[in-house]
């Protein structure tokens, strides 16, 4: 197949011309458009093949395992990637969870070559290894927090505490809602207890979720909190005297339960909030992502000819092309789908970069993994028609930058 290097030359006709808002970017990246939704209103379902196959693998080899496992959940969430099914971002919350607490028991189980241990297995049905950067990227993108503030209740269904840090008087912190008369109101805690108290909440939540056994002595179901004492797993809260001894540390993994991890899951639980940048672009309405990626080979058809071949841009000319565009003044030129005749106003650039450091770029702030050479943008959008018809409503998903370029054919085969 032919390949072609699209350049530009110093004349006043080549270079950028304008910027589309397209529903499929040629480069094959969406930008990131932040507004403020319910959660319930945003499912996705357009998480990374090798996720797919992850899930796929793990059903096999579960079969293989005589299904003995990980739980119903962990199932029907490999089901859900394998059927392409949309994914709700509580499901995407509670993925990302799952694959932090089961990272150390896949890795071990990979490193010691056992693929058939449940670790592994498990792993493989949430996703695998490629599930958990989707899963956080698309929190990011929601504007949400990782941590302390989105944890499941008994029901496995998610509680989003976000907005409750001024909840409590001096002195207390909430975690999550408690039932009182019969309404949910903000759980306050000392903020001397505050990580005891969390450690235990998300402790609970992840027996339930996992669905380990929690049976006392006499035979009655333990609804929790639980808490870790001395190598024991122990019913009630930490402060109690009466509480019951319910598992050894090491029989939890037998539920691929990574007792290990657990300290550390907390500490990221316990972080408190960061700076989100996504909360400050839904305020503003601000789109945000990669215009051009280097030798990132694009598909073309001869429009005469019905010839396919494929294109690209070098670092270089991406630069260029970026530092025409300042010059000429076009941080205004936008339209829809690459039609001339669909120009949009109150829409302009407000900030762009070339990334020089894929590691310490700005861009992975965002959520995304920028390489060098790659330019990007940060357009603002203040014609209310041009969010809500085609932003919000997933018409137009990412960047296309058009101009008059020529061209230098590399190969012909």
């Amino acid at each position: 197949m032919k390949i072609v290097e699209l350049q530009i030359d110093e004349s006043s006709l080549s270079g950028f011309e304008a910027t589309a808002f397209v529903e499929n970017p040629a480069i094959e990246q969406d930008f990131i458009a932040f507004n403020k939704v319910k959660m319930a209103d945003l499912t996705h379902n357009d998480y990374p093949q090798a996720a797919v196959d992850a899930a796929k693998r793990g059903i096999e080899l579960n079969k293989e395992n005589n299904m003995k496992c990980a739980t119903q959940v962990g199932k029907v969430r490999a089901q859900q990637l394998v059927n392409g099914e949309k994914l709700s971002l509580d499901t995407i919350q509670r993925m990302r969870s799952f694959l932090i607490r089961q990272k150390g028991n896949y890795e071990l189980a990979t490193r010691r070559k056992d693929y058939t241990a449940c670790g592994y297995i498990s792993y493989l049905l949430w996703g695998g290894e490629a599930a958990l950067p989707w899963a956080e990227k698309k929190l990011r993108q929601a504007g949400l927090e990782f941590g302390a503030y989105a944890v499941y209740n008994n029901e496995g269904l998610l509680e989003s505490y976000a907005g409750l840090e001024d909840a409590c008087q001096s002195g207390y912190k909430a975690i999550g809602l408690k039932t009182k008369n019969g309404r949910k109101v903000p759980n306050c805690v000392p903020e001397s207890n505050f990580e005891e108290e969390l450690f235990n909440e998300i402790l609970t939540d992840i027996l339930f979720e996992e669905g380990v056994p929690h049976y006392t002595a006499d035979g009655k179901l333990y609804e929790g909190p639980f808490h870790l004492s001395e190598g024991k797993l122990m019913t009630g809260a930490i402060h109690t005297d009466e509480s019951e001894f319910l598992y050894h540390l090491d029989e939890l993994e037998e539920f691929n339960i990574n007792v290990d991890a657990l300290p550390n899951f907390i500490n990221e639980a316990s972080s408190g909030k960061k700076h989100n940048f996504a909360a400050e672009l839904a305020e503003k309405q601000m789109l945000i992502g990669p215009l051009m990626v280097p030798n990132k080979l694009i598909p073309r058809v001869d429009e005469k000819t019905g010839e396919e071949y494929q294109v690209f841009f070098s670092k270089e000319t991406i630069e260029k092309i970026a530092y025409k565009m300042m010059k000429d003044n076009l941080v205004s030129s936008v339209n829809i789908e690459h039609d001339g005749a669909n120009k949009v106003d109150d829409v302009y650039l407000v900030e762009t970069w070339l990334v020089k450091d894929a590691e310490k770029d700005k861009a992975t702030l965002y959520g995304f993994s920028p390489v060098v050479g790659e330019w990007y943008g940060i357009y603002k959008v203040g014609n209310g028609r041009v969010w809500n018809e085609y932003v919000k409503t997933g018409k137009v998903r990412g960047f296309s930058v058009e101009g008059y370029f020529y061209n230098n054919v590399l190969t012909k085969k």
